[in-house]
């Protein structure tokens, strides 16, 4: 057998963005890059030493544990009576900050957390001749243990457990990331189970070890590894998955060396603030919630969900724009909520209260397009009202007027909103007067409209124009952080609109939502978990309520040939979504003939009817 060693793998790996493990076909681990041990918690720069051991009667005890039997070894009340803690008014569940003296049956102090705000916890006292503080902020998501003014902090995305321990005036260990896979949670601990040092050198390291002995959970990635035929180099692509307790978006591929398979690497993003799925269905829901909850009430645009870097600077510049009366471009495909994020951005403006109109430019036809923009007078054409109209754009005065699709918009019509826009003026149908109003504008469009301007089907000088502050909102499937806490929200919102507020959302379901691609973006995500919550027998809404394929099963099995032609499904469908239906332009984007994608249509058993 060839072994991995033979394939080049350079130092620069620990130089990229990316988590990146790379097995052998044995799943012993060859290389675990430096990224990966920052994202799992073997990285951390070590500024505090200590020995090995184990805790000993007498040693001082400082815990805070964020949620009691979670990230903390199962952990048990009962537990905290180690260290003199009288543990009769914590629940599990709830948060606990702690101290005392490991095999005293009394004389620890202790805080129950309810977390029934966000906010700041604290406590703060002086035991076995150490001043101490504890502090549990569960709005910035951290724990904060201070003895002799030296600091330990451990942050955290769901949950977390927090330990330091003295010995005779001095620290003898804490908490530190990654310490689930190190066999150190907080029961283990209490329970005398050995501690690693922690030294200049890092003391855990996973390389020359199986995966499987690093990462207990990833028996599933070994089995897929070994089972992987290997015509493919693709094992999974973005899928959701856990190691050591951490949620990454991972692809998986095989290493193949002089047409011989030799093992695999695995790369890898962390998911920030994305808080772990629960074991139980029910507690999943309730985390999401809280999450959702949370989050939410940290950010001025607080209805626009999503964790993401790309959010994160949609809200950004959402905010910003609210500001001015500057000309805003949103850009995204269907179904990502430009729609939306326009109507926000009037409410957060100095215009709230004054007009939102919305002028759909795909859906007028081409011939009623001015009439509608701009109004006409009396008798200005054959059918026209005998009193006249006023215009959608004049209907907006003093507000916000949002064209949506402005992409499809003929040339024609393109020349008109262009000497509109310069100068805020225009003239009705039939009509001689020259009319000013006051709006603010905002335009979106699902197409690339920079390539259309080089093709001539979009004027450049409205492109410029219109392009004042662009927002691009990225599909779904590039943003898979956001689709817990949109889940959950949406989940939670349309249960209690349908009377259904006992409905919980199942694991497996969660985790199909996870990987599935969303092609219709968060319009179709409504639409599914809709339909999952009326179609579900009982309490519990599982995944065949949905009715939808995990789409990382495609690439479990089958013949090349088959992976290649469900991809191709995929990508004709997700094009045809994005453009609504429009034929022409699916085929023209893709790069393929009219009869060939009518072909591979008839042949693929795809429905054009159902994008209409």
């Amino acid at each position: 057998m060839t072994d991995i060693s033979n394939v080049e793998v350079k130092s620069s790996l620990d130089f990229i963005s990316e988590g990146i493990i790379i097995l052998d076909n044995d799943g012993v681990i060859r290389k675990y890059n430096r990224r990966a041990k920052e994202i799992l918690g073997f990285a951390e720069k070590v500024e505090k030493h200590h020995h090995a051991g184990r805790i000993k009667e007498g040693d001082v005890v400082f815990i805070i544990d964020t949620i009691v039997g979670e990230d903390d070894g199962g952990l048990e009340t009962a537990d905290l009576r180690k260290v003199g803690v009288d543990c009769n008014d914590i629940q599990f569940g709830q948060g606990v900050l702690c101290c005392g003296i490991y095999g005293n049956s009394h004389g620890g102090s202790c805080k129950a957390i309810n977390h029934e705000y966000l906010g700041v916890y604290a406590l703060e006292g002086v035991i076995g001749g150490l001043s101490y503080s504890l502090v549990l902020n569960t709005a910035e998501r951290y724990t904060l243990i201070k003895v002799n003014n030296e600091e330990y902090r451990l942050d955290y995305i769901n949950s977390i457990s927090n330990i330091v321990i003295f010995r005779d005036g001095n620290m003898v260990f804490y908490q530190s990331k990654g310490y689930s896979t190190k066999g150190e949670d907080l029961r283990n601990i209490l329970e005398g189970a050995g501690f690693q040092a922690k030294n200049a050198r890092e003391a855990f390291d996973p390389e020359g070890r199986m995966i499987t002995e690093v990462h207990s959970e990833s028996m599933s990635l070994y089995m897929e590894l070994i089972n992987h035929k290997a015509e493919g180099d693709i094992i999974f692509e973005n899928r959701y998955i856990e190691l050591s307790k951490v949620p990454v978006l991972a692809s998986f591929y095989a290493l193949n060396h002089e047409n011989t398979r030799v093992g695999a690497l695995l790369k890898f993003k962390g998911i920030k603030e994305l808080t772990s799925i629960s074991k139980e269905s029910g507690e999943a829901s309730r985390i999401l919630s809280e999450f959702t909850r949370k989050y939410h009430s940290l950010s001025s645009f607080s209805e626009i969900f999503g964790i993401s870097d790309n959010m994160q600077e949609v809200r950004r510049l959402a905010s910003q724009a609210a500001k001015t009366d500057s000309n805003v471009l949103i850009l995204g495909d269907s179904g990502t909520g430009k729609t939306f994020l326009a109507r926000k951005i009037h409410e957060n403006s100095r215009r709230k209260g004054k007009p939102f109109i919305t002028i759909n430019c795909a859906s007028i036809p081409k011939e009623l397009v001015e009439s509608e923009l701009f109004g006409y007078e009396r008798n200005a054409f054959t059918g026209a009202s005998q009193t006249g109209k006023k215009g959608l754009i004049e209907l907006g005065h003093g507000g916000t007027v949002f064209f949506d699709e402005i992409g499809d918009m003929s040339m024609d019509v393109q020349a008109k909103l262009l000497s509109f826009i310069q100068d805020r003026k225009f003239f009705r149908v039939g009509g001689n007067k020259e009319i000013d109003v006051d709006i603010r504008m905002v335009f979106a469009t699902n197409r690339e409209l920079e390539k259309d301007v080089k093709s001539r089907l979009f004027r450049e000088d409205l492109f410029y124009r219109i392009n004042v502050i662009p927002i691009h909102i990225k599909p779904l499937r590039e943003r898979r952080e956001d689709i817990p806490a949109l889940v959950s929200d949406i989940f939670d919102r349309l249960k209690e609109k349908m009377g259904l507020q006992d409905k919980i959302l199942s694991e497996d379901a969660m985790n199909l939502l996870l990987v599935y691609d969303y092609p219709g973006n968060v319009r179709e995500m409504e639409n599914l978990i809709q339909r999952a919550i009326s179609l579900s027998e009982d309490n519990v809404v599982n995944a065949k309520s949905f009715m939808i394929r995990e789409y990382s099963t495609v690439l479990k099995g089958g013949t090349l040939k088959d992976i290649l032609t469900e991809t191709e499904r995929r990508v004709i469908n997700d094009t045809l979504a994005k453009n609504r239906g429009n034929v022409r332009r699916t085929y023209t984007e893709l790069g393929i003939g009219k009869t060939n994608f009518y072909k591979k249509v008839k042949q693929m058993d795809i429905s054009l009817d159902k994008y209409k």
